[in-house]
């Protein structure tokens, strides 16, 4: 585990022989980011559970129970764990975004609008934007016009969304 230490000189020093002893990393970051930090603890942990349960209200409007639809995405939820820890997290990103498949986009969009929350939507869509970037920076020939025309289908989505 990792624990973040702060104090004067003496207090760092023992807290991180604690934590040495406790087979722990320590680390340390100005006073002014702890709150960024956690925040980040936040989205990392708590968001994932709230985005497995954007996923799981998917598969549920499949008609899947809930153990069922647990059953089919932890496998692939604990895949991607695995490659973020050997890869970067634009390396890690599988599926339409990596690829910029447009026309899988736009049946998702279309099925989703239909069929989820406007809450599972708007994530859908505001992660797809960030999706979108990481597959910039990937390295496996997915076209940039393509990617832009996704980009604009988002937004798209968005606006009419917000109507």
């Amino acid at each position: 585990a990792f624990f973040c230490i702060e104090g004067d000189e003496e207090a760092v020093r023992t807290a991180k022989e604690i934590v040495e002893k406790l087979g722990g990393k320590s680390f340390s970051i100005e006073t002014k980011f702890k709150t960024l930090y956690h925040a980040s603890a936040v989205t990392a942990c708590g968001h994932l559970v709230a985005l497995v349960d954007v996923a799981l209200e998917m598969l549920k409007e499949c008609e899947l129970s809930e153990q069922n639809a647990r059953e089919i995405l932890l496998p692939l939820i604990e895949s991607t764990v695995e490659n973020l820890q050997i890869q970067t997290t634009a390396q890690a990103l599988t599926g339409t975004f990596a690829r910029a498949d447009v026309e899988t986009l736009r049946r998702q969009i279309a099925i989703l609008s239909e069929n989820v929350s406007d809450e599972a939507f708007e994530v859908y869509l505001q992660l797809g934007q960030r999706s979108l970037h990481l597959a910039e920076l990937q390295q496996n020939g997915a076209s940039g016009e393509k990617i832009e025309e996704m980009r604009k289908i988002i937004s798209l989505a968005k606006n009419n969304f917000k109507c």
